[in-house]
C-alpha cells in the first residue's frame, strides 16, 4: 500500500476535501475510493469481501426472534474461517509443490487475516444486536478503508464510528502527518537500511545451518535483531494507518504502546498487537472460559489461536504456547506476591523488564525459522548447547 503512488495522491486529496463532507458522506466517499483501489489490485478477493460483508450486514439479530439465527451465524463464521484458510494457508501448504512444478505460487490477498477477523466481529455483534448505531455507509467504510485494510488494526466497528472526527482540525492534520513520518522512517530507514544491513549475514535459514558455530552472545544478538525488525516493521505500518486515517478524519485505535518497555508478560500483551489481543480476548478467551471455567486452558487456547492467525505452522503454535506459558506464569506469580512490598523498586522493575524481554526473544526464536527443528537448534545455542 505505501508503495502505491496513487494511494498518496488519493490520501492528499481526501485530506483536502474531508471538511467539505458530512460524516456520512465521508464514510461513503472514502469507502468507495478504498473499494475501487482494492478492486483494481485484487478483484476476486475484494468481491468476496464485499459479499461476506453484505451477508454479515443482513444477519438477523436477537430482536428478529428467528430460530435459525445461531445456526446461520455459525455457518458464516465457519465460512469466513474456511476462506481465510484457502487464502492464507493453502498457498503455504501447496507452495512447495507448485514451485517444484514451475508454477507461480498463489498470492495471499491483501489484508486477508485482518478483514476476516473484522467480519467475524461484525457477524457476531450484528447477530447479538451489539451495535447501538449502524449505517450502511459507515459499515462499508469500516470494512474497506484503505489505510487500515492491509495491516490493521482490527478495529471494532463501534470504535471506528466513535472515532470519526468532524470537522478535522489543524491539530489532526499535524498529528496525522507526524505519525506517517514516524512510520516511514521506521520502515524505510531503520528496517530497510539499518536493520537490513545488520541482518545481512543472519538470514534465518543460513543462521540455523551455522548456529552451532555461533557464540552464545551472538545468538542472542541475532534474535534481538529479528524481534526489533518484526516489531518496527509491523508498528511502522500501524503508524502509517493511524496517521493516514487521522488525515481523513478518523481516529482509529492504536496497535502498539511501546511493548519493549513492558516489565512483565501481562503488561507486554497489553502493549503488543493490542487489536488482535482484544479480539481474541472477546471471541476466544471469554467463550472458552465460559465453557471450561478454567482460566489457564482459556489462556492457552487464546494464544494458540493467535499463533495460528499468524501462520498455520508448528513454529507458530509453539510461539503461542510459549507466550501463554509466560502469561500464565506471570499471573500465578502475581497472585502469590500481590501483598508483597518492594516490587515497584527500580531494580526490581529492571529485572522484570530483562526477564520479560528474554522471554519474548525466545518466543521470536520459535517464530522466525522455517522449521521446528531450526527453532530447536537456535534455542539450544541460546542456553549454551551446541546442536549437532
Amino acid at each position: 500500500m505505501v508503495l502505491w503512488p496513487a494511494f498518496w495522491v488519493a490520501l492528499a486529496l481526501g485530506a483536502l476535501v474531508r471538511n467539505r463532507l458530512s460524516t456520512e458522506a465521508r464514510y461513503g466517499v472514502f469507502g468507495a475510493v478504498s473499494f475501487l483501489f482494492l478492486l483494481a489490485a485484487q478483484p476476486a478477493a475484494t468481491v468476496a469481501v464485499a459479499i461476506w460483508a453484505t451477508i454479515a450486514w443482513m444477519l438477523p439479530g436477537k430482536k428478529a426472534r428467528v430460530g435459525w439465527r445461531r445456526p446461520i451465524l455459525r455457518l458464516v463464521v465457519i465460512g469466513l474461517l474456511v476462506q481465510l484458510f484457502a487464502w492464507k494457508y493453502l498457498p503455504i501448504l501447496t507452495g512447495a509443490a507448485e514451485e517444484l512444478q514451475g508454477h507461480r505460487n498463489p498470492v495471499v490477498p491483501l489484508g486477508a487475516s485482518y478483514v476476516t477477523f473484522k467480519l467475524i466481529h461484525a457477524a457476531i455483534e450484528i447477530s447479538r444486536d451489539g451495535f447501538k448505531v449502524r449505517t450502511p455507509l459507515s459499515f462499508f467504510a469500516w470494512v474497506f478503508l484503505l489505510p487500515t485494510f492491509s495491516a490493521g488494526p482490527i478495529e471494532r466497528y463501534d470504535s471506528f464510528r466513535a472515532g470519526a472526527v468532524a470537522p478535522t482540525t489543524g491539530d489532526d492534520i499535524a498529528a496525522g502527518l507526524l505519525r506517517i513520518a514516524v512510520g516511514l522512517v521506521k520502515k524505510f530507514v531503520i528496517v530497510e537500511i539499518v536493520l537490513a544491513t545488520l541482518l545481512t549475514s543472519f538470514a534465518p535459514d543460513t543462521f540455523v545451518a551455522n548456529v552451532g558455530r555461533v557464540r552464545v552472545p551472538t545468538a542472542w544478538y541475532v534474535i534481538a535483531l529479528w524481534f526489533l525488525n518484526g516489531y518496527l516493521d509491523f508498528s511502522a505500518y500501524s503508524d502509517i494507518a493511524v496517521g493516514a486515517s487521522r488525515l481523513l478524519g478518523f481516529r482509529i485505535m492504536e496497535n502498539f504502546d511501546w511493548p519493549i518497555l513492558a516489565t512483565n508478560m501481562g503488561e507486554f500483551w497489553k502493549r503488543w498487537h493490542m487489536s488482535l489481543a482484544a479480539f481474541c480476548q472477546t471471541y476466544v478467551y471469554l467463550p472458552t472460559i465460559g465453557l471450561t471455567r478454567r482460566p489457564t486452558v482459556s489462556v492457552y487456547t487464546t494464544f494458540v489461536a493467535m499463533g495460528m492467525w499468524h501462520s498455520l505452522s508448528l513454529n507458530w503454535v509453539m510461539w503461542g504456547l510459549w507466550h501463554a506459558t509466560g502469561v500464565v506464569g506471570y499471573l500465578a506469580f502475581a497472585r502469590r506476591t500481590r501483598k508483597t512490598r518492594g516490587f515497584d523498586h527500580p531494580l526490581v522493575r529492571l529485572g522484570g523488564w530483562a526477564g520479560t524481554m528474554g522471554w519474548v526473544l525466545i518466543g521470536t526464536a520459535w517464530a522466525v525459522p522455517s522449521s521446528l527443528g531450526g527453532s530447536v537448534r537456535i534455542l539450544m545455542r541460546l542456553v549454551g548447547l551446541t546442536p549437532d
